[in-house]
C-alpha cells in the first residue's frame, strides 16, 4: 500500500510538471507568434521606408537638375554674396535679403 501511495504521488507530480510545460509552450507560442507578427510589420516598413528612399533619391536628382542651372558665387572682393541667373544675363545681388525673414509661401514646394 505504502508504494502504491508512493507512485500516485509520482504519477500526481508529473501530470502537474506536465501542464506546467504545456502552460510554458503556450506562452511560446504566443510569443512566437507575436514575434512573427513583429517581423511581419518590420519587413512592411523596411520595404515602404526603401520605397520613400528611392523616392526621394529621384527627387534629389531632379532637384539637382533643377538647381545646376543657376550657379553661386562668393567673390572674395565683395561681402556680399552673388546668384548669377544666366537666364536673364543679370546680376542678383543678395546682401540686402533676410534669410530669417524669407516669406516661404511665394515658393513652391514639391
Amino acid at each position: 500500500l505504502p508504494k502504491i501511495e508512493e507512485t500516485a504521488k509520482l504519477v500526481s507530480d508529473i501530470s502537474n510538471a506536465t501542464k506546467e510545460q504545456d502552460i510554458g509552450i503556450s506562452q511560446i507560442n504566443s510569443a512566437m507568434s507575436e514575434f512573427d507578427h513583429i517581423t511581419q510589420t518590420n519587413a512592411t516598413v523596411s520595404n515602404e521606408l526603401s520605397s520613400a528612399a528611392e523616392e526621394l533619391d529621384a527627387q534629389a536628382g531632379d532637384m539637382n537638375s533643377l538647381i545646376s542651372y543657376y550657379s553661386t558665387s562668393l567673390d572674395n572682393t565683395q561681402t556680399s554674396r552673388s546668384i548669377y541667373m544666366p537666364q536673364q544675363s543679370k546680376h542678383l545681388d543678395m546682401a540686402n535679403v533676410d534669410f530669417d525673414n524669407l516669406d516661404l509661401r511665394n515658393f513652391e514646394r514639391f
